[in-house]
């Protein structure tokens, strides 16, 4: 419970030094051909709200920490026909990039 209550703090403070909220993501071709485009706004919609999905512990607090001083993140989550796929933010960028393992 007080990882969920530092991440959600973490959330409402972030909206004030880096904004989560996606505006316009890029989507790998293998990502665009193979994901279920639904699961893949959920997933989004989840990591607006830094939950990032299918990760460690030790990787949800690290993308928290990255949150706080505008590193990379990476969240990972599984459409419902089981393809995995990452939600990957770069240091220093706006724009998340949703992308197959894989590709990577």
């Amino acid at each position: 419970m007080e990882t969920k209550t530092r991440t959600l703090k973490l959330a409402q403070e972030s909206r004030q030094t880096r904004n989560t909220q996606v505006e316009m993501i890029a989507m790998t071709r293998g990502a665009l051909l193979t994901l279920n485009l639904d699961d893949v706004r959920t997933a989004l919609d989840r990591y607006e709200a830094c939950d990032w999905g299918e990760v460690s512990h030790l990787d949800a607090e690290t993308n928290d920490d990255c949150l706080e001083h505008g590193l990379g993140i990476v969240a990972a989550y599984t459409d419902r026909n089981g393809s995995k796929f990452w939600i990957m933010l770069e240091d220093g960028s706006s724009m998340p990039t949703v992308m197959l393992p894989e590709e990577y």
